[in-house]
């Protein structure tokens, strides 16, 4: 980082609210809400002060900012005096140093929106705070002075005793233990008559999806049966195609060669014609007229 770059660091509302009254979503909910009015009063060209406790005020006008510090920041930020006489010196800071007199007296006119101070609202909600607490205590108070000495008293909500009502006598306990035990026999009938009916269920389940199983199979077998029975007509059928295809390929196969060796016959035939001597015919000049008048 090069000399005069400040850092950018992230505003931790965790902290903030840790150094003040208020929890985190106030603290975030206050800041977004200022930074949401002073964009928007930037955006319309307002002029805007932003004041903040003991440090100082930012003045935007007329698309200018300029921070005002306190005197008291800064001599607590520098005993000597060095800065403020620094920032008194310079032509462009001159102005830059208020007391909480000046701050008071600021003017503010109608275009200027006044961002409130943060130590304003901190005293509000201390004040409600310590209202609230006070009223808790008060609240405490009455109820401590209209509590009830001591314990109530004991009071029995049964005349007849708790225990023990249901002992009697010998053949009692003998008719209980009938019942016990007729209720367990009975028990045990009912589960066994359920565990019974639930395995014959069960068998009849099964036979049923051995028969749909048999029946699937038989079905799967008369269908495999056709589909081969079909599959051996078409290679009869293409067999009987085929034969059929080069028996007739063969037969004109035979027609070309007899056609191709007569024509082969018919040219030996002609070129021997063409090979052999022509004869004069000896009577070929004799006229039967000229033949007459000689004789």
């Amino acid at each position: 980082m090069s000399r005069g770059d400040v850092p950018v660091v992230q505003l931790n509302f965790t902290s903030l609210s840790l150094e003040s009254p208020f929890d985190r979503d106030t603290v975030e909910g206050c800041v977004r809400e200022t930074l949401l009015l002073l964009s928007r009063s930037v955006a319309l060209k307002r002029n805007v002060l932003f004041a903040f406790h003991s440090i100082g005020v930012i003045s935007i006008r007329e698309g200018k900012v300029k921070m005002k510090f306190y005197r008291d920041f800064l001599n607590s930020m520098d005993s000597s005096g060095s800065l403020v006489k620094a920032l008194s010196n310079r032509p462009g800071t001159c102005d830059s140093v208020l007391t909480a007199r000046e701050s008071q007296a600021r003017p503010v006119t109608s275009n200027t929106v006044l961002l409130p101070s943060l130590a304003a609202q901190t005293e509000q909600h201390l004040r409600n705070k310590a209202e609230k607490t006070m009223n808790y205590q008060k609240a405490l108070d009455a109820q401590v002075k209209t509590r009830a000495h001591g314990l109530p008293s004991i009071e029995p909500n049964s005349e007849d005793p708790v225990f023990g009502n249901t002992v009697g006598t010998y053949d009692k306990l003998l008719e209980q233990r009938r019942r016990a035990h007729e209720l367990y026999r009975y028990q045990l009938e009912v589960s066994a008559k359920k565990r019974k009916d639930a395995l014959l269920n069960r068998i009849v389940e099964q036979k049923k999806e051995q028969d749909i199983l048999e029946r699937n199979r038989k079905e799967l077998i008369v269908d495999r049966v056709a589909h081969y029975d079909k599959l051996r007509s078409w290679r009869a059928s293409l067999e009987e195609t085929w034969a059929k295809t080069a028996e007739a390929k063969r037969q004109r196969g035979l027609v070309a060669i007899c056609y191709w060796s007569n024509v082969k016959n018919t040219d030996a035939a002609i070129g021997a014609n063409a090979a052999q001597p022509t004869v004069e015919n000896p009577i070929s000049g004799w006229n039967p007229d000229t033949s007459q008048d000689h004789g």
